[in-house]
């Protein structure tokens, strides 16, 4: 007879290796059926015939199942103006704020808002006017390629100049 008294038998079923074709894990888990795979469904694993939509990683995008998609459910709005200039959009308050604020002694040219970040280099700049009862200051000589006429009736009262670029 033998004694097994001072032999420890530490076992579960976990312990056991997965035997081929077994559909869980460590005796609990399930695993995810991995579908493309000469398994559990043989030749075409549920994904069908051949074609897009048998491949992995693909799919027909924007298809809903037969419904009318949403690109085509939305009216089509508005059209975009190929022709449309943007621009650097500075208003006569900010000028005056960046005079004071980096002391430019009334002289402010493009070099210097790029330098400062304020505009980006390869827009034109325009400059807009003041709110109607805000009043201006300081005597500016600015550069600028355009400038609503109302911001340019604002700096010149006060003694500024324009210098068109």
């Amino acid at each position: 007879m033998v004694n097994i008294s001072n032999t420890i038998l530490n076992f579960s079923l976990k312990s056991f290796p997965l035997h081929p074709g077994s559909t869980r894990i460590n005796g609990g888990k399930k695993l995810k059926h991995r579908v493309g795979r000469k398994g559990k469904w043989r030749k075409t694993s549920g994904r069908g015939g051949k074609g897009q939509t048998a491949r992995s990683g693909s799919s027909i995008g924007h298809f809903e199942g037969g419904q009318t998609p949403l690109h085509r459910r939305l009216p089509k709005r508005g059209f975009k103006n190929i022709n449309k200039k943007q621009y650097n959009v500075l208003s006569v308050s900010q000028l005056a704020f960046i005079n004071e604020k980096h002391s430019m002694n009334n002289n402010i040219t493009k070099n210097h808002l790029i330098k400062l970040r304020y505009i980006k280099p390869n827009l034109p700049i325009k400059i807009l006017a003041l709110k109607d009862g805000d009043v201006l200051s300081a005597t500016l000589t600015v550069e600028t390629h355009s400038i609503s006429k109302k911001a340019e009736e604002q700096i010149c009262i006060n003694g500024g100049q324009i210098i068109r670029i």
